[in-house]
């Protein structure tokens, strides 16, 4: 996977992260300290340091290494998430991430006819 498609990867986790925490950009800056304009460069695939991996697990109450291992920072961890796998996965478009998780989603809350997924719509 490239540097490029790490960075991808990591954003679109992060910001699902964020988003399943309900929190925005500006409070999930407050809580790293730094600005909101950073968190939404992150969430785009812009560079970040470890240092702000760490900081931003912490804030969102991630175990060490939940968003790291995407960027190379550490080995994914033992607890990696159905949807971290979805969203870190560099072979799937973010429409077909997309589908995925909200099937995942819908199967979670047991809705009938989930289970087949987007392709069954007509």
């Amino acid at each position: 996977m490239s540097r490029k498609e790490r960075r991808a990867a990591f954003g679109a986790a992060l910001k699902q992260a964020r988003q399943e925490k309900g929190i925005s950009q500006r409070q999930l800056a407050e809580l790293v300290g730094v600005s909101h304009g950073a968190v939404g460069h992150w969430e785009t695939g812009r560079q970040i340091s470890e240092e702000n991996v760490a900081a931003l697990e912490d804030a969102l109450e991630l175990p060490r290494g939940q968003l790291g291992w995407i960027l190379g920072y550490g080995d994914p961890p033992a607890t990696l998430t159905a949807e971290d796998g979805i969203a870190g996965d560099p072979t799937l478009d973010e429409r077909t991430k997309r589908g995925l998780l909200d099937v995942l989603a819908a199967i979670r809350r047991g809705e009938r006819g989930a289970e087949r997924g987007p392709a069954s719509e007509g």
